[in-house]
């Protein structure tokens, strides 16, 4: 009789622990970390803030972004949008740069962040310190 109450309270107590700790995670682990959408879960959840300092805090981490933000894809241009009010001057220069290699793969979404975003100087002109001739062609 002793057993059958204890299995039947280790049961509800799983059952209670489940309802409290499976919605607190679920934003967090629902999307792989490392891409967009995990991001931007992050933005929402704990803000724009948080994302670039702890997120993507490392050299590596914004390096990894930037590379991404690079290929044009459309998350990726959302997240770094919702990111540069909330970069220092470095990033938001490396984030400007990013933009405009961008802008040949995907340039209705890095055109659409223009002037509410980033400047149109920047983006759509020549912002980096060394070009090589092969991107100023494209």
């Amino acid at each position: 009789m002793l057993g059958v109450m204890w299995q039947q309270i280790v049961h509800k107590v799983k059952s209670v622990l489940a309802l409290i700790i499976l919605p607190v995670f679920s934003g967090v682990f629902a999307a792989e970390a490392n891409t967009a959408e995990y991001y931007l879960n992050l933005v929402d959840s704990k803000g724009a803030e948080y994302v670039v300092r702890y997120e993507l805090g490392s050299w590596e981490q914004w390096v990894y972004f930037l590379d991404q933000v690079s290929t044009g894809g459309k998350d990726w241009i959302h997240l770094a949008k919702k990111l540069r009010p909330k970069t220092d001057a470095g990033k938001s220069l490396s984030l400007e740069i990013a933009m405009a290699q961008a802008l040949p793969h995907n340039p209705v979404e890095v055109v659409s962040a223009i002037n509410i975003h980033f400047r149109l100087g920047s983006t759509c002109g020549f912002p980096f310190i060394e070009p090589d001739q092969e991107f100023l062609e494209t």
